[in-house]
């Protein structure tokens, strides 16, 4: 009707890449390869909206991405593909991308804010600690339930592809269960079917990657319904060598060294 019609007007005028400025690295949330900030709804003063642009765009990655779909709208894909199937994401809200754009960058993304009392990051770092409860969430029931969770979402054939901890959001319930939302879904590929093991793997090393040895052999038991076999445990350990590698050698490790001198 005329009143949607004029809120969708509202929100692409505030949304346009050609009319919206990046807010830069003192006011965004994260300014790295995304500008990742917050605007308040034109439609709705009462809701913050999360908005993602791209900051830079790497000439080989422009080329590898020319026939790919924008950021904007991977991310948009991705999320209904999540929530279709009935797991927890920031709704979306739109996307909106200049046509012929060879730097790749002229295009927004924006979901409602979420909020969250942690990150699965947060959780994780904690137990890795040694602690058994972290904002009065035991340690067993963290495990148990982020386990059903990802068990759910590798079964209706979603492969995350960017699994950290950071990009799980918890919130606890009115009975003190934990809720999951994910966020930065724009890497998510869909199957029709349930994943294969390398591809659940490649997911639970990820969101593992800040556990202890021993919290990770009770996430993956809980995930398994096993302990882990040798292989299982050598996939950690190389996605732990190969963080430790980015981070020794990679292009925030080679800034550092420049700051340094």
């Amino acid at each position: 009707d005329r009143q949607d019609g004029n809120a969708a007007a509202r929100l692409f005028a505030a949304l346009s890449p050609a009319e919206l400025k990046q807010p830069g690295r003192q006011g965004s949330l994260r300014h790295a390869r995304n500008a990742i900030w917050t605007l308040a709804d034109p439609t709705d003063g009462k809701r913050l909206l999360v908005l993602k642009q791209p900051v830079r765009m790497p000439l080989h990655k422009r080329l590898l991405d020319r026939n790919k779909p924008s950021k904007a709208l991977r991310s948009w894909s991705g999320t209904h593909e999540l929530l279709r199937r009935g797991l927890g994401a920031a709704p979306p809200v739109a996307w909106i991308e200049q046509e012929n754009d060879p730097g790749r960058k002229e295009n927004i993304y924006a979901c409602e804010y979420v909020s969250a009392d942690f990150s699965a990051r947060e959780l994780m770092a904690a137990y890795a600690t040694g602690a058994e409860e972290y904002q009065g969430v035991a340690a067993a029931d963290a495990y148990a339930a982020l386990s059903r969770f990802l068990r759910t979402m590798h079964g209706s054939g979603i492969f995350f592809r960017d699994l950290s901890g950071g990009n799980i959001l918890i919130r606890r319930g009115d009975a003190g269960e934990v809720q999951f939302s994910l966020i930065d879904t724009g890497r998510i590929r869909v199957y029709p079917r349930g994943l294969t093991a390398g591809r659940r793997m490649a997911d639970m090393v990820r969101v593992g990657n800040k556990l202890d040895r021993a919290g990770r052999e009770r996430l993956m038991e809980q995930y398994l319904g096993q302990a882990m076999n040798w292989l299982q445990r050598l996939q950690f350990r190389l996605y732990d060598w190969k963080v430790g590698a980015k981070r020794r050698f990679g292009r925030k490790a080679v800034k550092r060294l420049f700051r340094a001198r």
